[in-house]
């Protein structure tokens, strides 16, 4: 029987890939009789409903110097191990994982970190893998979103690894929705990671099929100035739109003709699996768990990555081939069903 105290420490609750995790996840188990608090180390901002019931804990003091809020983090984390010592604590993040783990040399809590992203290609500090091997051996698990990044964590940890995807929360109002509109759209950070650029140069030459169309990047990110920049050098201003962030990314992206996500890397994105769960067509690059989340030519597209040329051709075909792309669209609501949030969540409960 899973323990039900649990804690999930992690930097922030802004908007973000964990943070989602975290905040489906939490609503989804007080539901059944948890005990949920929450620690955040970098700041103070929540940008999720939660569950009245959730303790939200803020160790963060931004006018401390890195050294001194260190030793604040690992005081503050240290009594709150050794006052909560029937807790599990499930924490997200490299950097996040090894304080939690200092924090607690000497206590008896359940330990559980979570890598977000494939170490190898996420351009992280070498230093950290090497504490990370180290580290993650005293902890009773290691949660992997994706077979194949786990696939290279094996042979360290064993049996400590488990693979558990990311939550889909279902919004069947906003699901399988048709007629949809002449639009394309992808949803994320506008950075280096995502590869908007790519992404870009395909509508750019697709720009003949796309004179009906409406091409939204809904993000907001430092590479905001460079593609505007590139966009206008395009003389894309009509079709392709930056609009920011918005609150309700279901309702904004369900008409949607196509979803593409043009990443170089992902952990597993977010992104991708709302597009699925809302019956859109999807078109991803071979990123990390695109093959874990769409069925190749079934539920939707995966390309090479960095193929602007592979991108515009797929989309001109979809958007010529309508029973094509209803049928992918279709097809992508059903097979995202194996990420519900109660499937997930039992994954969860076995390791608790």
């Amino acid at each position: 029987m899973s323990n039900k105290k649990i804690t999930f420490i992690l930097g922030g609750l802004a908007k973000g890939g964990a943070e989602r995790v975290v905040n489906n996840l939490s609503n989804h188990l007080v539901l059944e009789g948890y005990d949920i608090d929450i620690i955040t180390l970098l700041n103070d901002t929540v940008d999720y409903n939660f569950d009245s019931s959730i303790n939200i804990i803020n160790y963060s003091k931004l006018n401390k110097k890195y050294s001194n809020l260190l030793f604040y983090w690992f005081k503050n984390l240290h009594n709150y191990f050794k006052k909560n010592p029937e807790r599990t604590i499930i924490s997200f993040f490299v950097k996040i994982n090894l304080i939690t783990i200092l924090s607690s040399i000497g206590c008896k809590n359940k330990l559980i970190v979570s890598e977000r992203s494939d170490p190898f290609s996420d351009g992280r500090n070498p230093i950290y893998n090497i504490l990370s091997k180290l580290l993650y051996k005293k902890c009773n698990y290691v949660v992997l979103q994706t077979k194949q990044i786990a696939s290279n964590f094996y042979k360290v940890f064993g049996d400590r690894i488990k693979v558990i995807p990311n939550p889909i929360q279902f919004y069947e109002e906003y699901s399988n929705i048709n007629p949809k509109e002449n639009l394309i759209i992808s949803v994320g950070n506008l950075k280096e990671a995502k590869n908007y650029s790519m992404f870009i140069d395909a509508i750019n030459l697709s720009k003949n099929y796309l004179k009906d169309y409406k091409v939204i990047i809904y993000g907001e990110g430092e590479l905001r100035k460079t593609l505007e920049t590139k966009i206008t050098e395009y003389h894309l201003e009509d079709i392709i739109h930056l609009p920011g962030r918005v609150d309700n990314i279901q309702k904004a992206i369900y008409k949607a003709k196509l979803f593409i996500l043009p990443s170089n890397y992902e952990g597993m994105s977010n992104a991708l699996q709302e597009a699925l769960s809302l019956g859109l067509c999807c078109i991803s690059t071979d990123c990390l768990g695109a093959n874990e989340l769409i069925k190749e030519d079934v539920s939707g597209i995966i390309i090479p990555r960095n193929n602007p040329i592979e991108l515009s051709h797929q989309i001109n075909t979809l958007i010529d081939d309508d029973k094509k792309r209803l049928l992918l669209g279709k097809n992508a609501y059903i097979y995202s069903k194996n990420f519900s949030i109660e499937k997930i969540s039992n994954l969860w409960k076995e390791i608790l």
